[in-house]
């Protein structure tokens, strides 16, 4: 995909906020040509030029704060910030699967790391996860590494915060 026809999927994400409200798919290079336009919004940077190096943009991974296999680990961190949630919301879910499948792929779960940290945090709990991500260079990451805690209203108010950038930006 050439820079220009990207810079336009963007504008059009933009222009139709459900992307950034429901649950629609998006691909995952999409995410990725997203959230790095975010990054670099961020860093006062121009957007056009990651695309000039593909070698770059190809150490990029989309990783997931909150896992996707947050239900089926073993990992009680996740599982506990579910039920916590459904519990104060139960008249919006019928379980905590629903929770899961509402936020584990809005824009503020998501964030960036390179190839190799993205694999090396694999399901872990946010303490962990958190560790990895403070040592990534990425702006994007500021906002994750200020928490102590990786909560639903935490991607909620993360979300606010890309769509604010997107309609200030664009």
């Amino acid at each position: 995909m050439e820079v220009t026809e990207d810079i336009n999927l963007i504008i059009n994400y933009i222009k139709n906020k459900n992307y950034f409200d429901s649950d629609k798919e998006v691909s995952s290079e999409d995410r990725k040509h997203i959230l790095i336009k975010i990054n670099k919004v961020l860093k006062n940077e121009s957007y056009e030029e990651i695309f000039l190096n593909d070698e770059i943009y190809k150490q990029y991974n989309v990783e997931h704060i909150m896992p996707q296999s947050s239900l089926s680990s073993n990992i009680a961190y996740w599982k506990n910030n579910l039920e916590n949630y459904y519990e104060e919301h139960k008249n919006e879910f019928e379980n905590i699967n629903q929770v899961h499948d509402k936020f584990i792929d809005q824009w503020g779960n998501l964030t960036l790391l390179n190839q190799k940290d993205n694999s090396k945090i694999g399901n872990k709990d946010f303490q962990q996860k958190k560790k990895t991500i403070q040592q990534s260079s990425f702006q994007i990451n500021r906002f994750v590494i200020e928490k102590n805690d990786w909560k639903i209203e935490d991607i909620i108010e993360r979300q606010k915060l890309f769509l604010e950038i997107f309609k200030n930006n664009f």
